[in-house]
């Protein structure tokens, strides 16, 4: 009966991995940005392998009159990821967890609808940069992500993590769009209700 057991989540596993693999070879880049394009109050997410972490993106200026990337994203007490997550604004080196490039989703409707791979994530411009002049530059964002920001900021600090019903990705489009969503939790559903033969 356990061989049995294990043969058949195997199979779930399986099935749904390869649901996965299939949706993201379909979900094609429009296009790529330099990191210094990259506005506050987008959703980014950062590939991790067997899934993808999400969270949104700000722009900050410390003490020293340098820009900061920041992510404002779930993540465990200790830094990592796990299982009693909580809303963190961290520099987005954290986020990435040693990858070169993540991902920016643009919404409509609920549903990302265009992404665009950044790279020089790690370059020259990557983690501060100076600017000349008595203004930082424009980053002036559209209504859209000022609220987005302001979702994202007012639920710093806040506990609640949950796999299935209130994840990364979850918590990154609610701040967006106001609607708790997740295509991961969705494409499970779906492979384990239709697999594949």
């Amino acid at each position: 009966m356990d061989s049995l057991l294990r043969e058949a989540g195997r199979r779930i596993i399986r099935s749904v991995l390869d649901y996965q693999d299939s949706r993201k070879r379909s979900r094609a880049y429009s296009g790529t940005l330099s990191v210094d394009e990259v506005m506050s109050g987008e959703v980014v997410k950062v590939d991790r392998g067997a899934y993808d972490h999400y969270g949104i993106f700000v722009r900050v200026f410390g003490r020293n009159g340098r820009e900061e990337l920041h992510v404002i994203h779930y993540t465990g007490r200790n830094g990592h990821n796990d299982f009693n997550g909580i809303v963190r604004e961290t520099a987005l080196d954290d986020f990435l967890n040693g990858s070169d490039e993540f991902t920016v989703c643009h919404y409509s409707g609920g549903e990302c609808v265009e992404r665009l791979r950044v790279w020089d994530v790690h370059g020259t411009n990557a983690q501060t940069s100076a600017f000349s002049g008595a203004n930082p530059p424009a980053d002036s964002p559209d209504p859209d992500s000022v609220r987005t920001i302001e979702r994202a900021r007012s639920s710093i600090g806040k506990e609640g993590y949950s796999l299935s019903l209130n994840n990364c990705e979850h918590f990154a489009v609610w701040c967006r769009t106001g609607e708790s969503e997740s295509s991961q939790v969705d494409d499970v559903l779906h492979a384990l209700i239709m697999p594949r033969k």
